[in-house]
């Protein structure tokens, strides 16, 4: 009989996905959830699609995003617990995945720097992370890019925007945050990227602010709530 130690013998690892137990040569995500999650094929990101997100008049050169969200299935779950539950790690695990999708896309070989989107410093106080983090660094590291967290930050905190609209949420962020340092920003690929894409609304906020620089966006996320888009 192997022996177990204590720790797993009383707190089990279990997927951060579907939360079954994780078996010794699994970590994180177990090997079932990683072969049946939503892997969203580099095909659908079509310019129509890019505009339904981002507007007809958008900047944003490409696109990317990892997995299709849906409430109540294992993806809403991974994301929760890398929100709310701690699990950073997570970040990392689906930034590699995900850096090795957009290694095939020749769209994203020159990308300069790689910023996550800004969370206000009594939220990143409060929950002792910023979600994205993680992810955004294992995909600077990965497209041999920069990572900087400190150039497109949040002045103001704000509540939750889960009930708010699109026009509601756009107005909310474009009126919260600044640019730092545009020097940084000249001549630049940059990589914009985010936990999840909803409405979309967030990224244009962000976007309208970075398109007044001379600068290249491009864009990418963990998940992207598609709907009947696909």
């Amino acid at each position: 009989m192997r022996n177990i130690p204590i720790l797993d013998f009383l707190f089990p690892k279990r997927c951060s996905a579907c939360v079954n137990l994780l078996t010794t040569n699994e970590s994180l995500i177990c090997t079932a959830c990683r072969n049946e999650l939503p892997v969203l094929d580099a095909t659908l990101f079509t310019p129509q699609l890019l505009q339904q997100f981002f507007g007809k008049e958008s900047v944003v050169a490409h696109f990317s995003s990892l997995l299709n969200f849906e409430k109540q299935t294992e993806v809403q779950e991974l994301l929760h617990n890398l929100k709310y539950k701690g699990h950073q790690k997570l970040g990392e695990v689906l930034g590699h995945w995900h850096a090795r999708l957009l290694k095939n896309n020749s769209s994203f070989e020159a990308i300069d720097l790689v910023i996550p989107m800004p969370i206000h410093k009594s939220r990143l106080r409060k929950r002792g992370y910023n979600q994205v983090a993680f992810y955004a660094k294992t995909l600077a590291i990965n497209l041999n890019a920069s990572y900087h967290d400190d150039i497109l930050l949040k002045s103001r905190y704000q509540k939750s925007q889960v009930f708010l609209n699109r026009k509601e949420r756009f107005t909310n962020i474009v009126n919260s945050i600044y640019i730092s340092n545009k020097s940084v920003l000249n001549n630049k690929h940059i990589l914009l990227v985010d936990d999840i894409i909803t409405t979309g609304a967030t990224m244009r906020a962000c976007v309208s602010y970075l398109k007044h620089t001379n600068c290249k966006i491009s864009i990418a996320s963990i998940a992207l709530a598609l709907g009947d888009s696909i």
